[in-house]
């Protein structure tokens, strides 16, 4: 393997006063217009009735070795409900969603389009608005880390009054690991981590807001016909932050992304498995130096999750 070599630099493309003035300048603004919009709908409007407090929703093809882990996790965090779509699989996923379905912990909806998630997580949007307050999205390569909470709906308590929440990805590599080994959990095996926080992650929605606008990243909010902000972990603005840890967002919560586990799974679904989004998502996947550009950034070690490992150890056994 050829490795070719990048700037560590590259989280950061515009300077801080370019940064500033294209950013958050215009965002410092609209912030109080924002917020003061937010906080006038909950005023006026009581908090709805939900059966659940937080769900996630996840489309997933080919991922039954690891559904178990990521359920009981976020189980153990404080998750009510699942919403799983499932995407052309062909291995055994009934057999390990089968008792959580049983239980109904898990709403299971055969989705079988091409490039759907987009698709998928506005269709979970429309179905499920009226029954979870809190809606996020995330992939199975995704764990919540709560860093200054015990539970998801501390978090979320705290952002109840703000339309969306936006939480930062950490990305993880390999840690050396050329092979799967499924004996080993995925919040035990990999602990290689990117020093900052990424700018990119995944979002839950407040369906005590109205009309959410849903994508694969952000979801944007309206009130009276004005767009809201949503905020990141730590209630600061969302957009455009680079070096996000050094805003105090690492101390409060964000995703684990076990991007590319180990060397031979990264090969297998960059390379086979394809994207679930579009096609030129498939392309960018198969880039030249792609996977170097991303494993020689692991430049420190995150354990953080690993507080609740015992207590997954236990549930999956």
């Amino acid at each position: 393997m050829k490795i070719q070599h990048y700037s560590l630099n590259g989280e950061r493309p515009v300077s801080r006063i370019k940064e500033l003035i294209r950013y958050k300048l215009p965002l410092l603004l609209y912030y109080p217009l924002s917020k003061s919009l937010c906080i006038c709908h909950r005023f006026l409007h009581a908090p709805k009735q939900f059966k659940y407090k937080a769900s996630l929703c996840l489309i997933f093809k080919d991922e039954a070795p690891y559904l178990k882990e990521w359920l009981e996790y976020h189980l153990l965090i404080g998750i009510d409900h699942f919403y799983l779509y499932n995407n052309n699989s062909s291995d055994n996923y009934l057999e390990v969603l089968g008792p959580y379905i049983e239980a109904g912990t898990v709403t299971l909806i055969q989705f079988p389009e091409k490039y759907a998630q987009v698709k998928a997580y506005r269709d979970c949007y429309e179905k499920t608005k009226n029954e979870t307050e809190w809606l996020g999205y995330i992939d199975v390569d995704e764990y919540v880390n709560l860093i200054g909470h015990n539970s998801i709906g501390e978090l979320l308590d705290t952002v109840a009054y703000y339309p969306s929440l936006y939480l930062n990805w950490r990305m993880f590599g390999t840690s050396g690991h050329l092979k799967e080994n499924h004996s080993e959990l995925t919040i035990e095996r990999y602990t290689q981590a990117w020093r900052n926080l990424s700018s990119t992650g995944k979002g839950f929605i407040n369906n005590n807001f109205p009309s959410h606008s849903v994508t694969v990243h952000f979801h944007t909010s309206r009130i009276y016909g004005l767009p809201v902000l949503g905020v990141l972990a730590n209630k600061s603005l969302r957009h455009s932050l680079y070096y996000i840890s050094s805003c105090g967002v690492d101390k409060v919560a964000y995703l684990n992304h076990y991007w590319s586990r180990s060397l031979e799974f990264y090969r297998y679904k960059d390379f086979q498995k394809g994207d679930a989004t579009n096609a030129t998502n498939e392309s960018l996947r198969t880039a030249p130096g792609r996977f170097e550009r991303h494993e020689l950034r692991n430049s420190t070690k995150d354990f953080s999750i690993q507080r609740w490992l015992i207590f997954l150890k236990m549930k999956m056994k």
